[in-house]
């Protein structure tokens, strides 16, 4: 596994393009709702954890759901 592949919490709010708090990322974390890992004093988060977390936790409707 490549280092690309884990985000920071910095990076994820880069990635959602500041539209959420890094207080709200950093408490998915610890709700576990996101999964991530410690190695040191930063959470690490795989990006398709991360993407995976978004597609369960989207509001937006595709064709089946409508």
């Amino acid at each position: 596994m490549d280092n690309k592949d884990y985000m920071t919490i910095e990076d994820i709010y880069e990635y959602l393009n500041h539209t959420t708090p890094i207080d709200s990322i950093r408490q998915w974390i610890r709700d576990k709702r996101l999964r991530a890992t410690k190695p040191g004093r930063h959470y690490l988060v795989l990006r398709s954890d991360l993407e995976k977390f978004l597609e369960e936790h989207s509001n937006i409707l595709d064709d089946t759901q409508q």
